[in-house]
Formats: structure tokens, C-alpha cells, sequence
């Protein structure tokens, strides 16, 4: 695990290509520019208004090259953004694969009931480095996977410290789950809380982030930490309860 502080812009020219396996992250959405956004939000965006500033994604200009040959890419966005965050992918010569959903439990701002249909949705852009037909994608149970995934912020995943955008912990799970292995090296320029990170730490991925907030920081620093101990924990039962399962096996082969 590599947890770097700085200016993603600046930090991404230092890291090496065609490195990584995965990049999924959760930039900034950039709405607290909005002058209307920030009316019908009223003061839950004051926090968020010294990070959530409007980016541009030529970030990805230096991203994508540190990215393995089809390699899956998972970006977050505003939905009015979807259509400058595909045409970008494409421009780098990505293959765009799908629009998933995070579908959350109940809308996220209250301040416009009445007026307007709640925000009860997010969306990221699927796409794999290069124009190949074969890449990382888990299905399990023979089942088809549909593009989406329902989960709750629970309060236990914030108990380092909050982030006003926190993605839960089942949605990193989903989309590293299905698309990475294990073993994999995983990116995320926009770290934040390090929600993705914990998931890849959890399920057996590498991870690289980054993040420019010295709050924020120390946040994912901390919950990067307590994954890695949770993950030594499980490892250490999971190893003494096969080393057991190997001893009953050899007692019971004794006495046959």
C-alpha cells in the first residue's frame, strides 16, 4: 500500500507506466461552483467547498499511460458530465464498456423536495485501456451482472473521520471484486476517505493513491492502516484454520 500527498497532476509524472491494473477513483464532481447547486443545497456544500472545485480530465492525459494494457478504468462524475468524460476515454484511445449506477438507499439532498426528483443515483464510466477484446471481468454464480450496485454509508465506516462524498465500502467491494484479480494493482488519483483503497486492501489488491487534502490524508491514511491490520487479522485466522483442517486430516489418515 502507497498512500502519496500532493497534487494528483504532479505525483501521477512521478510514478512509472504501464504499471497499474486498474484505475478506479472518484474525482471531484465540482458542483459547489454551481450558483444554483449551492441555492438548492443551502450549507451542506460549505464544507466541501474548499476541495470540490470544477477539474477539467486531463488528468487522465497523464493517467492512462501508467495503466497496463486493458486495464479497467472506473471514474466517477457529474451526470451532465458523462458525455465529456466518454469523449475523453475514447480520445486516448480507450474502449468505453458501460455506465454503472450506485443506487443509494434514499436521496442525498433534502433541500429540494417539492420541486425537483431527489438525487438517488451516481454514475461512473466503465472503460478498458486500448481496443481489446479481452480484459479483467468477474461474473460469479454463472449469474449476469447488471451494471449497479445498491449499498448504505454506515456509520462504522466513518469511524476515523468523515468525508462529505464517502463512497461505501460494498461499492469499491463491487467494482474490484468483478474487475480486478487478485494480486492487482490498483490506482486512485482522488483518494479521499481511501473507501476504494480499503476495498482493494480487503480483497487481496495492491493499492496506490493519492490525495491533496492534508485532512483528507490523514483520514485515508488511518483507514488504510486499519484495513491492512484487519486484513493480517483474517489471513492469521484463515492460515490457523487451514494448518487445523490439515491436522485432523493427517489424524484421521492415521487411523485408517
Amino acid at each position: 500500500m502507497t498512500l502519496h500527498q500532493g497534487d494528483c497532476y504532479k505525483v501521477l509524472e512521478t510514478l512509472k507506466d504501464q504499471t497499474f491494473d486498474a484505475l478506479i477513483t472518484d474525482p471531484p464532481y465540482g458542483l459547489c461552483g454551481n450558483k444554483q447547486t449551492n441555492k438548492e443545497y443551502g450549507t451542506i456544500w460549505k464544507e466541501m467547498e474548499k476541495w470540490d472545485k470544477a477539474i477539467d480530465y486531463e488528468w487522465l492525459d497523464k493517467a492512462v499511460p501508467l495503466l497496463k494494457e486493458s486495464a479497467n478504468i472506473v471514474v466517477f462524475c457529474d451526470w451532465r458530465k458523462i458525455s465529456l468524460l466518454v469523449a475523453k476515454l475514447e480520445s486516448l484511445g480507450c474502449s468505453v464498456k458501460e455506465l454503472i449506477r450506485y443506487e443509494k438507499s434514499r436521496g442525498t439532498n433534502p433541500y429540494t423536495a417539492g420541486y425537483r426528483f431527489c438525487c438517488d443515483c451516481e454514475y461512473a464510466v466503465w472503460a478498458v485501456k486500448g481496443q481489446h477484446l479481452t480484459y479483467t471481468f468477474h461474473k460469479y454464480n454463472d449469474k449476469q451482472v447488471k451494471p449497479k450496485v445498491k449499498a448504505v454509508l454506515y456509520k462504522s465506516e466513518r469511524l476515523n473521520g468523515k468525508h462529505p462524498t464517502q463512497k461505501p465500502l460494498a461499492v469499491g467491494d463491487f467494482l474490484i471484486k468483478h474487475l480486478t484479480n487478485e494480486g492487482d494493482v490498483v490506482l486512485d488519483p482522488f483518494t479521499g476517505s481511501a473507501s476504494f483503497g480499503r476495498s482493494a486492501i480487503r480483497l487481496g489488491r495492491k493499492f496506490v493513491g493519492i490525495e491533496i487534502d492534508d485532512d483528507y490524508y490523514k483520514l485515508a491514511e488511518s483507514n488504510l492502516m486499519d484495513a491492512l491490520a484487519d486484513k493480517e487479522k483474517i489471513d492469521k485466522l484463515l492460515a490457523e484454520h487451514e494448518k487445523e483442517k490439515e491436522e485432523v486430516k493427517e489424524v484421521k489418515e492415521v487411523k485408517e
